[in-house]
């Protein structure tokens, strides 16, 4: 930093420096927009050139990265009442879950078989 610059800083007063630290957020706000602008305005002229549209280049990675599938995990109770009726243990309860909770108080008799060993 310059030293005539830090001189005149160490000079002031709490409240002006609260000022100029306030005047510095908004110029460094201010000159960041600009700077997006810019670099999104070089990248649109360089996408044209290539004859490509900017939502195919700039998001192409994103829109990779949510196609990627979620993992999926077994079932590990279910619905006595309803067998059809799973649930892996992750997330909301199902009104079932709650409902059993609600009557017995634990969930061990709603294990699957493979899920009591």
């Amino acid at each position: 930093m310059d030293t005539s610059l830090e001189k005149t800083l160490e000079g002031l007063e709490l409240q002006d420096l609260i000022e100029v630290q306030d005047k510095v957020a908004e110029l460094l706000k201010s000159r960041q927009k600009e700077e997006k602008k810019s670099l999104i305005e070089q990248i649109r002229e360089m996408a044209d050139k290539a004859g490509l549209e900017i939502d195919n280049v700039v998001w192409a990675d994103e829109i990779k990265r949510k196609q990627k599938s979620r993992k999926l995990y077994p079932p590990k109770y279910y619905n006595p009442q309803n067998p059809t009726q799973t649930w892996t243990g992750l997330g909301r309860q199902p009104s079932w879950i709650k409902e059993h909770l609600a009557k017995h108080g634990n969930l061990t008799a709603l294990l699957l078989p493979e899920e009591k060993q």
